[in-house]
Protein backbone atom coordinates (compact mmCIF):
# COMPACT_ATOMS: atom_id res chain seq x y z
CA UNK A 1 0.00 0.00 0.00
CA UNK A 2 1.36 3.42 -0.95
CA UNK A 3 1.51 6.40 1.39
CA UNK A 4 -1.15 8.10 -0.72
CA UNK A 5 -3.47 5.10 -0.25
CA UNK A 6 -2.78 5.08 3.49
CA UNK A 7 -3.58 8.81 3.61
CA UNK A 8 -6.82 8.23 1.70
CA UNK A 9 -7.93 5.65 4.27
CA UNK A 10 -6.85 7.88 7.16
CA UNK A 11 -8.64 10.87 5.72
CA UNK A 12 -11.77 8.93 4.88
CA UNK A 13 -12.01 8.06 8.57
CA UNK A 14 -11.30 11.62 9.70
CA UNK A 15 -13.84 13.09 7.27
CA UNK A 16 -16.57 10.66 8.27
CA UNK A 17 -15.89 11.39 11.94
CA UNK A 18 -16.15 15.17 11.42
CA UNK A 19 -19.32 14.85 9.33
CA UNK A 20 -21.01 12.12 11.37
CA UNK A 21 -21.17 9.72 8.42
CA UNK A 22 -21.19 5.95 8.51
CA UNK A 23 -18.21 4.22 6.95
CA UNK A 24 -20.37 3.02 4.07
CA UNK A 25 -21.76 6.50 3.40
CA UNK A 26 -18.29 8.05 3.48
CA UNK A 27 -16.89 5.47 1.06
CA UNK A 28 -19.83 5.93 -1.31
CA UNK A 29 -19.44 9.71 -1.18
CA UNK A 30 -15.70 9.62 -1.80
CA UNK A 31 -16.07 7.18 -4.69
CA UNK A 32 -19.13 8.66 -6.39
CA UNK A 33 -17.93 12.25 -6.22
CA UNK A 34 -14.31 11.63 -7.18
CA UNK A 35 -12.87 12.55 -3.78
CA UNK A 36 -10.83 9.34 -3.56
CA UNK A 37 -9.16 10.04 -6.89
CA UNK A 38 -8.63 13.67 -5.93
CA UNK A 39 -6.89 12.75 -2.68
CA UNK A 40 -4.70 10.16 -4.39
CA UNK A 41 -3.68 12.49 -7.20
CA UNK A 42 -3.08 15.49 -4.89
CA UNK A 43 -1.49 13.62 -2.00
CA UNK A 44 1.75 15.61 -2.13
CA UNK A 45 -0.08 18.89 -1.57
CA UNK A 46 -2.79 17.63 0.80
CA UNK A 47 -0.78 15.66 3.34
CA UNK A 48 1.08 18.78 4.51
CA UNK A 49 -2.13 20.73 5.15
CA UNK A 50 -4.11 20.75 8.36
CA UNK A 51 -6.98 18.33 8.74
CA UNK A 52 -9.49 21.18 8.90
CA UNK A 53 -8.07 22.74 5.74
CA UNK A 54 -8.46 19.49 3.78
CA UNK A 55 -12.02 19.02 5.10
CA UNK A 56 -12.90 22.53 3.96
CA UNK A 57 -11.33 21.89 0.55
CA UNK A 58 -13.34 18.69 0.10
CA UNK A 59 -16.53 20.46 1.17
CA UNK A 60 -15.88 23.21 -1.39
CA UNK A 61 -15.25 20.65 -4.14
CA UNK A 62 -18.48 18.86 -3.24
CA UNK A 63 -20.47 22.10 -3.19
CA UNK A 64 -19.13 23.10 -6.59
CA UNK A 65 -19.51 19.52 -7.89
CA UNK A 66 -16.42 19.97 -10.04
CA UNK A 67 -14.91 16.51 -9.60
CA UNK A 68 -17.67 14.48 -11.21
CA UNK A 69 -20.91 14.94 -13.04
CA UNK A 70 -22.83 12.93 -10.47
CA UNK A 71 -25.56 15.06 -8.82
Amino acid sequence: MTRAEEYLIFFLERYRYHKGLSGKDAIELFQSKGISEYILSHYDALHVQSEQSVIEEIDELLEENILSNTP
